[in-house]
Parts: C-alpha cells; sequence; structure tokens
C-alpha cells in the first residue's frame, strides 16, 4: 500500500495533536511529516498492533510482514513510523507483546529496533544508527 497526503512540520503536528485534533501520518525526515489524506481514504483507517502484519517496505510502501488471513485487520507498530516525543496512547492490542503504552520514543527500545530492523521510517533509521555508533 502506497501512503500519500501533505506534509506538516514537527511544530504543526503538535499544534494539531495538543489542539485535541486526530492526527494520521508518519515522520519523512527531521520536521518534516505525511499527514495522510484524504481523510476518506481506506488506508487510515489501520491501527496499531504490537505485532504488526505490515510494516514499512520504503518510506511510503507498507508491505506485509506475515501472511494476512481473510477478514484479519491489517496493522501496523506505529513505533517504526512515529518519533513526536511527547506523543503515548494506551494500547489494548490484545498480542502476547503489547506494551500496553506507545508512545514516539519506542523507536529507543533495543528489541523493537531488532525486531524491526530495515522497517523503521528513514529519520528513525539514522536515529537509531548514531545511537549504535554512540553519537
Amino acid at each position: 500500500m502506497r501512503l500519500g497526503g501533505d506534509t506538516m512540520s514537527d511544530a504543526e503536528v503538535r499544534e494539531r495533536i495538543a489542539a485535541g485534533n486526530r492526527y494520521d501520518g508518519i515522520v519523512l525526515d527531521e520536521d518534516v511529516n505525511l499527514r495522510i489524506a484524504p481523510s476518506n481514504w481506506p488506508g487510515i483507517c489501520g491501527n496499531h498492533s504490537c505485532d504488526p502484519n505490515v510494516w514499512l517496505a520504503a518510506p511510503l510502501d507498507l508491505a506485509a510482514r506475515r501472511d494476512i488471513a481473510d477478514g484479519e485487520e491489517v496493522v501496523s507498530d506505529y513505533t517504526s513510523y512515529t518519533m513526536v516525543p511527547n506523543w503515548k496512547m494506551d494500547c489494548s492490542c490484545g498480542s502476547d507483546s503489547c506494551r500496553r503504552t506507545v508512545s514516539g520514543d519506542d523507536w529507543r527500545q533495543s528489541d523493537l529496533q531488532a525486531r524491526y530492523a530495515g522497517h523503521f521510517a528513514p529519520p528513525i533509521a539514522r536515529r537509531i544508527a548514531a545511537m549504535l555508533l554512540g553519537d
């Protein structure tokens, strides 16, 4: 699935969240975020799971992580494309690996870095690489 929409700065994302507005998007680069649009596009209805069946295959492309059964909800782990530091949400996905709380800092967790290696949004992948190099 290819994602599309328009771009927003980090400040615009924070303002949108602070105002209580929904934000559906992914980080594209430092201070550049994709706001997925249009709001009636079927792909916008995707939800989070701590054991997702899709992940980023390229900066704007979601692909199956494993076989998806007929009627199974298509879900992704927001940690692979979200790095808004103050953002968090409760999770009750029901997977054995459920974190109970998902945040914009989850990409810092070494177990998630290993699980999603090669499938993070580019700026998150760069930050992980810098952390591993000690920069």
